[in-house]
């Protein structure tokens, strides 16, 4: 009796076995499937990157690689509205905001060295209401 018992078990038990064996073959299935969309996304990224890279000035790749080993993979970063870096958080001198504020130079924080960028406030969505008396 024991042994009918036994072999009960053991079905049951290969059954399970079976069932999990598909939902892990599934999911393997599913990752591979993931695994192979991030690598495609991954290569076009790459290659967007080394096209851009053969347009950009050397010494400003030089700049951006030196920065970015200085500062953990972080290198570029924005200044706030209120003149602030968004990283170190210290003030930005006046002339130095305006310089980023006009985009159209290098400049970087005094502080922490990263290389700054300013965007503009969005235009407000509401058009200004005149009054007419």
């Amino acid at each position: 009796m024991e042994a009918d018992v036994i072999v009960a078990e053991i079905k049951q038990a290969e059954s399970a076995l079976a069932t999990q064996q598909t939902k892990v073959d599934a999911e393997r299935t599913t990752l591979g499937q993931e695994l192979a969309a991030v690598e495609a996304a991954l290569t076009q990224a790459c290659q967007a990157r080394a096209s851009l890279l053969a347009q950009t000035e050397p010494r400003l790749i030089a700049l951006f690689e030196q920065v970015a080993r200085a500062r953990k993979g972080v290198a570029i970063c924005s200044a706030t509205r209120d003149g602030l870096c968004s990283v170190c958080h210290v003030r930005l001198r006046p002339q130095v905001f305006q310089l980023v504020r006009q985009n159209d130079s290098i400049i970087q924080c005094d502080t922490c060295q990263r290389i700054l960028y300013y965007i503009p406030p969005p235009a407000s969505a509401e058009p200004a209401v005149t009054h007419t008396t």
